[in-house]
């Protein structure tokens, strides 16, 4: 059995979780257009946002050479 505050922090977590279930992610932007085409400075790789259908955002690093999104250059 946890303490009063591992319980608590544990009924906190599932209440957000059920509100995300029940209504959504708040922190996914839903109006974003998938329209935006970016390109891996190091390996040349091109994420295209219409083609993958989820925003450039959500990638967490280049698929094809590991570099970080701070190395691609958005060319629309």
């Amino acid at each position: 059995m946890g303490t009063i505050l591992e319980n608590l922090h544990k009924f906190h977590i599932q209440t957000a979780v059920d509100d995300i279930h029940e209504n959504g992610n708040p922190n996914i932007n839903t109006d974003h257009k998938l329209e935006s085409i970016y390109r891996c400075r190091l390996c040349g790789y091109v994420y295209d946002e219409s083609k993958e259908g989820k925003p450039f955002t959500m990638l967490q690093h280049c698929p094809v050479c590991g570099a970080v999104l701070l190395s691609f250059e958005q060319l629309k």
